[in-house]
């Protein structure tokens, strides 16, 4: 499904943000938005959702979890 950057001719089609969770989210956020930038926002937001969706959809089985990508070590010192 998804070719790489180039390849790709609007993958991102389904509809799951609706105007009112627009409006909502715009309330929470206590933003004023006209309406281009709602539509701007719904169209942004079902996007995040399908990638989101395609990345679900990824066979991580043979994936080690991974808690820090960094080292981690103790940096505390003894109490004096």
């Amino acid at each position: 499904m998804f070719k790489g950057v180039s390849g790709v001719k609007e993958i991102f089609e389904s509809e799951r943000i609706d105007d009112e969770t627009i409006e909502y989210v715009g309330i929470l956020a206590k933003l004023k938005l006209t309406k281009a930038e709602r539509e701007k926002a719904k169209k942004d937001m079902n996007k995040m959702l399908d990638y989101i969706d395609m990345l679900n959809e990824l066979d991580t089985s043979e994936v080690e979890p991974l808690f820090n990508v960094l080292p981690g070590e103790n940096v505390f010192r003894e109490d004096v």
